[in-house]
């Protein structure tokens, strides 16, 4: 399923109030409020789980590079587990230090004058979220006008095509250069 039909059918986006930074949430289930893609035998798209599943039962706190637990045994049957090991180690087994390194990257995508926290244009906002629709951005590598100005060469093209990843770090290569061209307008 592609990012567009994802985004349309499991979640809703919004600019938040504050700031006008693109959210993107889940939607629950309306009956149960409880996640679409959880089943009885468990997650249904365990491999491809998002960052926050990944995360559970910890999740940051307001101290860098620290942790909370945010749920106990009853929502949380690892916590069971008489197995020790560190927190790193676990982060390390669930995958997160990948979604840790998109993240910074993601950061990355914002304008350089930008500090969180504060209040960013509406059309910006705009801009970013295409980090999440990478359909849309996929749509605009069609248009030969839009690889020329944006110096998008047949190597970085067919390395995008090939590779979410890559398609979404030259997404965020794109964001950059318009928030940075658009931030100094504003």
């Amino acid at each position: 399923m592609g990012s567009s039909e994802f985004l349309s059918k499991y979640t809703l986006s919004f600019l938040a109030k504050v700031g006008n930074i693109p959210v993107v949430q889940l939607k629950m289930d309306p009956q149960t409020l409880y996640c679409p893609f959880v089943a009885e035998q468990g997650c249904k798209v365990y491999e491809n789980r998002p960052w926050a599943c990944r995360m559970f039962p910890l999740d940051l706190s307001s101290v860098e590079a620290e942790f909370r637990i945010i749920a106990g045994k009853e929502r949380c049957m690892g916590l069971f587990e008489r197995s020790a090991g560190t927190v790193a180690d676990w982060l390390k087994s669930q995958g997160v230090p990948e979604y840790a390194q998109m993240e910074r990257e993601f950061q990355s995508a914002v304008p350089s004058g930008f500090r969180p926290g504060s209040p960013m244009n509406e059309g910006l906002g705009r801009v970013l979220f295409m980090a999440y629709d990478l359909d849309r951005f996929a749509e605009l590598l069609k248009d030969k006008r839009f690889l020329m100005f944006h110096e998008v060469d047949g190597n970085l093209l067919s390395l995008a095509g090939e590779d979410a990843k890559e398609l979404l770090r030259l997404a965020f290569r794109y964001i950059r250069a318009q928030m940075d061209d658009l931030y100094q307008l504003l």
